[in-house]
């Protein structure tokens, strides 16, 4: 469905890790780390077919590397996995309800997108 793998990396100019462009989390001068997934996330969400997964997630994998400059502590490094959840269950329905407004969009992702960003929309139809 043309969906893309967005790749990782890490920053260390803003000491933040990316997902493409999309921020996952950040390193404070303390070093303690702070997982905020930025909004725009959702379109990385929105990409991945509603049918295949309801609820969607991703996992990235990354190493921690600590060091104590100063001391005669060696270097330590760590595995992390972080976890992001979509704020959104898109689930397949039946119902009937009335049509309050209608959008234009290419593919079932960009609907899904629109609606998303909708505070009055609750569910999407897309025809291909």
């Amino acid at each position: 469905n043309g969906v893309t793998n967005p790749h990782y990396h890490f920053d260390s100019l803003i000491n933040m890790g990316l997902l493409g462009s999309h921020h996952i989390f950040e390193v404070d001068q303390h070093g303690s780390i702070i997982v905020a997934p930025a909004e725009s996330m959702a379109k990385i969400f929105d990409d991945v077919d509603a049918e295949v997964l309801k609820r969607k997630s991703l996992l990235v994998r990354c190493g921690v590397w600590g060091t104590f400059p100063g001391t005669p502590f060696p270097p330590l490094y760590t595995s992390l996995v972080v976890k992001i959840k979509d704020s959104m269950c898109w689930v397949q329905e039946k119902f009937r309800g009335t049509v309050v407004a209608t959008q234009t969009a290419q593919n079932a992702a960009s609907c899904r997108n629109l609606c998303r960003g909708l505070k009055t929309c609750s569910h999407y139809k897309h025809d291909a």
